[in-house]
């Protein structure tokens, strides 16, 4: 997984608090459900944002970065698991 490919996932949060939209992320990562994926994590992890969409405002589930780091290392596919090997890496280095 590069950098480049959460760029597909829409980020609503700001600078200083960002957050996804958990359905891009875990279409990204190739985790189905996600509202499943979300189910089990900390209220921290998670949240909610109302987006306009062409249906009209809806409520769509979010992740915030520690959820972000939680599906990454949730992911199956090879690229996530590499990114979530340097990113252990990089947490027991800090």
């Amino acid at each position: 997984m590069t950098s480049t490919a959460l760029v597909l996932a829409r980020m609503v949060g700001t600078q200083e608090a960002p957050e996804w939209i958990a359905a891009d992320v875990c279409a990204v990562l190739g985790i189905e459900q996600h509202h499943r994926a979300l189910a089990g994590m900390p209220e921290d992890c998670k949240g909610r944002q109302i987006m306009t969409t062409p249906g009209g405002p809806q409520e769509l589930l979010t992740v915030t970065e520690p959820g972000l780091y939680r599906l990454v290392a949730r992911s199956r596919k090879p690229e996530a698991k590499q990114r979530a090997a340097r990113l252990r890496k990089a947490r027991a280095q800090a």
